[in-house]
């Protein structure tokens, strides 16, 4: 019996910015960790412009053996990490957030823009633009919009640090420091009493997004090593076994000016 293979996009980026009209202002490319996972599932990355896609291998077997089937399936959550670049500095001179003069204060070495695909609820792909589509080759295609709320937005600017690191919290502005994974179905909290015999509190993290909280919350990615230069935007997407191999989704990023 002879198999031919099949290649599909499961899962697409697409940035978008008005004064980006060449469309080639952006680019995206996997984390060293999302190269190894990646390659873990079979999984390949393909450079787009202002974008990127990811594409599953599919075995197809002739006569009635079913649909084609990817060569390794996901069968537990999956993280897929992916940096932002901006290939043209002079469009953020008036792009919201980058616009405002002074930024909130953070935790970590410095800000990125962070997205990820989870519900209000920690639920993966839940808010879809719409019902799927029919798409080419036989797949369905779904929008789905980064952030959820529309528009970049100060609200999307997260904190960017090692996940080794030492913090040093102020009694006199809270009483705790909290840090909570950003995952599928909810993490489980980890707390510090803060006070004026107990400072200072010592993390070793695993790389990701975590929720810290202390007198205000915040969103903060724990890199296992330096990120390259340059990059200001963070993607994390989750998949796990419920993934469906026959639907595209398009995650969208839309810029606006101030």
């Amino acid at each position: 019996m002879s198999v031919d293979w099949q290649y599909d996009i499961i899962f697409s980026f697409r940035v978008n910015h008005p004064d980006d009209r060449a469309g080639r202002g952006f680019r995206i490319v996997p984390t060293v960790a999302c190269r190894r996972q990646l390659a873990r599932y079979g999984l390949i990355f393909k450079p787009m412009a202002n974008g990127g896609a990811v594409v599953v291998e599919k075995k197809v077997t002739p006569g009635p053996a079913g649909p084609p089937q990817p060569i390794r399936q996901i069968n537990e959550v999956a993280n897929f990490s992916f940096l932002l670049f901006l290939d043209n500095p002079g469009l953020l001179t008036s792009t919201i957030p980058f616009h405002q003069s002074g930024l909130p204060e953070f935790i970590g070495r410095s800000r990125i823009l962070y997205f990820d695909n989870l519900s209000t609820d920690n639920r993966i792909d839940l808010d879809l633009n719409g019902m799927p589509e029919a798409g080419p080759y036989g797949m369905e295609l779904a929008v789905y919009e980064l952030p959820r709320e529309g528009d970049v937005s100060l609200g999307d600017l997260a904190s960017l640090g090692l996940n080794k690191f030492e913090y040093y919290a102020d009694p006199l502005t809270t009483s705790i420091f909290q840090v909570t994974p950003i995952r599928p179905g909810g993490g489980t909290a980890r707390s510090w009493p803060i006070n004026a015999n107990n400072k200072r509190v010592e993390l070793e993290l695993e790389e990701g997004p975590y929720l810290i909280k202390q007198d205000e919350e915040e969103v903060f990615y724990a890199a296992a090593s330096l990120l390259p230069a340059g990059a200001f935007g963070l993607i994390h997407i989750f998949k796990d076994q419920d993934i469906n191999y026959d639907l595209t989704i398009r995650y969208d990023i839309f810029f606006e000016k101030a």
